[in-house]
């Protein structure tokens, strides 16, 4: 069962695809979509070239609390991923071939969000410090890289260790 503002973005998603077909001449498939997408992200296109999978994951909760402008720009912004790849193959993400597919579908080509992230940001667990011998830089990791640091090193090339530290 969707939410209002999940059926709001569906609705504009089928919008969207007919005006492409109309302006590009030519069908599309429409990606799945789902709005199961975590974090600072509004939303993401991903295909797998492999076995031509793509999909659009959407932020639940940004779309939520910017439903208007989410829906008149994000949602076309990942469509625009999508046929851009139908249309172009494999080019840079928000190039000049991504750009003049979203002016001709009528929306600005803006790269990124301007949303409040507060509450959608993922929740950091525990970190652990770890110190650098050669160049003394410390380093908040994660605890699956803590249970594994013997096969961490800086960036310098350093050997890291742990300062006992906990955040």
């Amino acid at each position: 069962m969707y939410t209002t503002a999940q059926t709001n973005a569906l609705n504009m998603v089928h919008k969207t695809m007919l005006k492409a077909e109309q302006v590009f001449g030519r069908s599309f498939t429409t990606p799945p979509v789902t709005f199961n997408l975590k974090g600072r992200t509004a939303g993401i296109y991903r295909w797998n070239p492999v076995n031509g999978f793509c999909s659009i994951r959407l932020n639940n909760i940004l779309l939520k609390e910017n439903e208007d402008v989410f829906i008149e720009q994000t949602v076309p912004h990942e469509l625009a991923h999508h046929i851009t790849r139908v249309l172009y193959g494999r080019v840079s993400p928000h190039g000049r071939e991504w750009k003049s597919v979203m002016i001709r579908l009528g929306v600005s080509p803006t790269r990124c969000h301007d949303y409040d992230v507060t509450n959608s940001q993922v929740r950091r667990g525990t970190r652990y410090v770890y110190s650098c011998d050669k160049c003394g830089k410390e380093h908040n990791i994660t605890a699956y890289k803590h249970s594994r640091a013997s096969r961490y090193r800086c960036k310098c090339h350093g050997d890291i260790t742990f300062t006992g530290r906990v955040i």
